[in-house]
């Protein structure tokens, strides 16, 4: 789990050079994909796994808890930043320590503008194809940089 909060963390300053370079398809792509790095880690980390713990066997069980307790949220191949965001909340809930109100909110509005400017099948697409949706204003990436930063900087209280 700790290489993939690293890497979370790189893809993010790698987002943030390629919106630098004016690269905007791809940094959407890598700051999504940071976005969901980070939820998924929270979830976890707020289950008790360990930073040495792989996390790939973890995804089955967090799929099932996801059918039983909020169904209509697809886990899109495990990258849905909606599920993640509904898995972590839904953890805290059971255990009786569910997010500062304020904090949910917040982060419940940054990953819902998220969602709409990422999508996971951005890694099989180019910015040229002509079925891909309008994506990559300057905007629009300078908005979904600040949210996964948001995101990324308060990632200890989203678990802890």
């Amino acid at each position: 789990m700790q290489d993939l909060i690293l890497a979370a963390e790189e893809r993010y300053w790698d987002a943030y050079e390629l919106a630098v370079q004016g690269r905007d398809f791809a940094a959407i792509y890598l700051a999504g994909f940071t976005a969901e790095m980070l939820l998924k880690t929270a979830g976890f980390r707020f289950n008790g796994i360990a930073l040495g713990q792989e996390t790939g066997p973890l995804l089955g069980p967090a799929r099932a808890f996801g059918q039983a307790r909020f169904p209509a949220i697809d886990h899109e191949s495990y990258h849905s930043l909606r599920f993640w965001l509904a898995y972590l909340e839904h953890k805290r809930a059971d255990a009786g320590r569910p997010l500062d109100p304020a904090l949910l909110n917040e982060l419940r509005v940054r990953v819902a503008r998220a969602y709409e400017t990422w999508w996971v099948a951005m890694r099989y697409r180019s910015s040229a194809t002509p079925d891909v949706r309008a994506v990559g204003n300057l905007a629009e990436v300078l908005t979904l940089l600040e949210d996964v930063g948001w995101i990324m900087n308060n990632h200890t209280l989203l678990w802890s």
